[in-house]
């Protein structure tokens, strides 16, 4: 992790290909467990899972920040 910069906290995704060519796209936050293994809390998962270990093809993106309501 230390390599990629990535730290508890981060915001992530990756693209995943299977063998017939469909996308599978994953978003979500890293969390290091107590054990100091680092997972994904899933918030975008094409492929239903939850959560998923971390790995080197995860990138680093920008956190979606809550949209602010203009009224008054």
């Amino acid at each position: 992790m230390k390599e990629t910069k990535v730290k508890d906290g981060s915001c992530v995704e990756r693209v995943s290909f299977n063998a017939w060519g469909m996308e599978f796209e994953d978003k979500g936050k890293v969390k290091i467990d107590k054990d100091g293994i680092p997972f994904v809390n899933l918030t975008h998962s094409d492929s239903g899972r939850k959560r998923v270990r971390w790995n080197k093809s995860f990138k680093i993106v920008k956190c979606p920040t809550a949209s602010k309501s203009k009224r008054k």
